[in-house]
């Protein structure tokens, strides 16, 4: 798995990555990060004795077509693409504050919303908007679009997490 993921980073051309591995009794994980100056990557492989995940994220303080990167990934290993797009505004929105900005969000791409989840700190809302083709299953559902809210006190900032299809990670 570490050969895979230095294979990715080398045909991301990202340098030399820091490498991190930790394995447990059932568990081996690994992890290589790097910072480009515009954008930081982050690429992942988690594997059990069943499955092995692998997960690429990169970061941009700007917009970047990710197009090259999509090919250079598909070389080593052929992948489904998911899209998260970070925004934030000042201040705490409330509970009622958070789930109109995802109601808005998720109206503008025309989703029917299948899936609301609210515990007091993040709204979340996912669902099937027919302006994107790809879809995951989940359950008897099928999903593509996801948007959440959640305040940062530390940061005084309401953050707005957009995911195509879903959110992967934490929000």
């Amino acid at each position: 798995m570490k050969e895979i993921l230095q294979q990715l980073a080398s045909n991301l051309e990202v340098g030399s990555p820091e490498v991190n591995v930790n394995v447990n009794d059932s568990t081996t994980l690994v992890r290589l990060t790097a910072n480009t100056g515009r954008n930081e990557y982050f690429i992942t492989g988690q594997s059990d004795d069943r499955q092995t995940y692998l997960l690429v994220s990169i970061v941009s303080s700007e917009y970047c077509d990710f197009e090259r990167e999509h090919r250079a990934i598909n070389q080593v290993i052929p992948m489904k693409t998911a899209y998260l797009y970070t925004g934030a505004v000042s201040g705490s929105r409330g509970q009622k504050g958070k789930t109109e900005l995802i109601n808005s969000l998720l109206a503008e791409f025309d989703t029917r919303q299948i899936e609301v989840y609210d515990n007091q700190k993040v709204v979340s809302a996912s669902g099937l908007s027919p302006l994107f083709r790809e879809t995951v299953e989940c359950g008897a559902h099928r999903y593509n679009l996801q948007a959440a809210a959640r305040y940062h006190q530390d940061e005084d900032l309401t953050y707005i997490y957009l995911g195509f299809p879903l959110i992967l990670g934490e929000y």
